[in-house]
């Protein structure tokens, strides 16, 4: 019970006779009396198994002679309120010595007891019978109500494993104690088999070079009117990176990037990259106060903007570049990428999270973090030269990355969205005929869906593939998005920005939508493990905090050392 339930105390019902032996003349009493009370057991981890049953078997003898009590006064005499249940599970050890007994007599008695059928009734969910003999036998009676059977077989293989640990080695902690079956362990292992082996360079912005010396022509960008090709991206990208190069950008140097949402902004993240730092990505639309702790505590030593919203920026030390007035210096420069000595290990970007402790936290991701998780997309959903994706996560999310790096490294166009754009729903369900590929978060793709499926039939058949995440995806989200886009294949990712962007996903099958919120399962070179408060991997259907590992966990906390092994749940 400890284990299910996370907590280490816990109560059950458990059945007692109601016949003490001090009860003077109890055997020829008649009547029933037996009767059910809680036993509130503390379970501490760092208890010795044998010391901690024996101590628990004297606590049982002492309350013994609190056995008539009945469970109406129990419950008035606890702090529970009345109409909650005081327990719901029940244990019986069944121990009835008259079965030895008859079993010698049986060839001396004419007594015979023949076609014997009995049927028992319970009003707790769960019932778990212990039935002593030759072995140990368990009997469990269920509300089918609350436990499935498959649950229930799962929990007399634990229970199995539990007991023969206890039998082969009592001096153990009751924290040792192991609750996973064999089955389950190999389960698990091969659950986490994700091992892929990719190449570890060229680098992305080094991919994305060789894209545009494929398709030089090729649309790599749209915004609005404008477009920009592989080869323009490129060369542009190289000269505002060699603008960077000259300002000292390099390795694990920061370089903050305050820009609208506009061709411009994917070629300074690039240019950022090829010049060897590592972008520090900030949404003009972010509050005052934040904006002002991100630049403090980013230590950026350059800034890239324009001279329109270099006016709305707080105090800061950068050294700032304005994309707009600047642009002539920018031209000048070589079209050819800056010398770089940036390694897998060296920083691609600082993305700053919400501040569920209190303040935002700068989440460092390496190059090689990146690396990894774009091939681990790559590779498990193949992107093409022919798709279009818009790209609608704002440039301070992590998914930002995942929609427009993946488009450029399959050599397709990503359509740039203004802020205007992503708020005029009509028009966005409009332009959905003219891409292929879409990202996002599930409020934004349940206006989307309810919109689409509103104002009638409309051709989404290019639309092959749609993800969507960021947060809990309700089943019927899938369910309406599929009725609407049966064409398109609809994938649940999920990932902390502590683990590069994303580290698993669901990949819905039409005709067996998921019943409850799904997460999938982990990605090429990624591993997910549900742990226990005391490092134990817990079964199907037991509360745990969820681990990540692989190449896509990130380095930690910017100025936040301590907080590097935090666990997300």
């Amino acid at each position: 019970l400890s284990r299910y339930s996370g907590t280490p105390d816990v109560v059950f019902g458990a059945t007692v006779a109601g016949r003490p032996p001090e009860l003077t003349g109890v055997e020829r009493m008649v009547g029933l009396f037996i009767n059910t009370l809680p036993v509130r057991i503390k379970v501490a981890p760092e208890a010795v198994l044998f010391a901690w049953l024996k101590n628990v078997q004297a606590q049982q003898a002492e309350l013994r002679q609190y056995e008539h009590s009945s469970l109406v006064e129990i419950q008035g005499w606890s702090n529970v309120p009345r109409g909650q249940a005081l327990f719901e599970s029940l244990l019986i050890f069944e121990n009835y010595p008259i079965n030895e007994a008859v079993a010698s007599k049986r060839e001396h008695t004419p007594l015979r007891m023949e076609h014997a059928r009995g049927r028992e009734q319970s009003n707790y969910p769960l019932n778990i019978a212990a039935v002593p003999g030759a072995a140990l036998e368990f009997i469990i009676s269920y509300d089918r109500r609350r436990f499935d059977d498959s649950a229930i077989d799962r929990m007399l293989g634990h229970l199995s494993v539990l007991l023969t640990s206890m039998a082969l080695n009592p001096g153990q902690q009751l924290a040792e104690l192991p609750l996973l079956t064999e089955a389950e362990r190999q389960m698990l292992n091969a659950w986490n088999a994700t091992a892929y082996d990719y190449p570890r360079a060229p680098l992305v912005h080094d991919l994305i070079a060789r894209q545009a010396a494929r398709t030089p022509t090729a649309t790599a960008l749209v915004c609005g009117d404008e477009r920009l090709s592989y080869a323009a991206l490129e060369r542009r990208a190289n000269q505002l990176a060699q603008q960077l190069h000259q300002l000292g950008v390099g390795p694990e140097r920061r370089v903050a990037v305050y820009l609208d949402r506009a061709l411009d902004l994917v070629v300074a993240l690039l240019a950022v990259l090829k010049a060897g730092g590592a972008y520090v990505p900030l949404d003009p639309t972010t509050p005052y106060e934040r904006l002002a702790f991100i630049l403090a505590d980013c230590q950026a030593s350059v800034l890239l903007t324009t001279s329109a919203l270099r006016s709305s920026l707080p105090q800061h030390a950068a050294v700032v570049l304005c994309l707009d007035t600047d642009a002539p210096a920018i031209a000048a420069q070589p079209s050819m990428p800056p010398p770089s000595t940036v390694q897998l290990d060296h920083l691609a970007y600082l993305i700053y999270t919400s501040g569920t402790t209190g303040q935002p936290k700068a989440v460092q991701v390496e190059h090689g973090n990146l690396l990894h998780t774009l091939h681990a997309s790559q590779h498990a959903f193949g992107y093409r030269a022919s798709d279009v994706q818009p790209w609608l996560a704002s440039v301070a999310f992590d998914i930002a990355a995942f929609e427009l790096f993946n488009p450029l490294l399959g050599g397709g166009t990503v359509v740039i969205q203004t802020q205007a754009q992503i708020l005029d729903l009509p028009q966005l369900v409009r332009d959905l005929q003219g891409w292929t590929l879409l990202h996002a978060v599930p409020s934004l793709l349940r206006q989307i869906v309810e919109h689409a499926a509103a104002h009638g039939p409309a051709p989404y058949v290019g639309l092959r593939r749609i993800w969507v995440g960021g947060d809990v995806v309700p089943p019927d989200l899938l369910a309406a998005a599929h009725a609407v886009f049966p064409h398109a294949d609809l994938v649940v990712l999920y990932g902390p920005t502590e683990g590069t962007i994303i580290c698993a996903c669901h990949r819905v099958d039409p005709s067996h939508l998921p019943s409850r919120p799904v997460i999938g399962r982990p990605l090429p070179n990624s591993q997910l493990r549900l742990i226990d408060a005391h490092g134990h991997a817990v079964p199907i259907g037991v509360v745990g905090e969820l681990y990540l590992g692989g190449l896509g966990v990130t380095r930690g906390y910017l100025h936040r050392p301590e907080l590097t092994a935090e666990k997300y749940v």
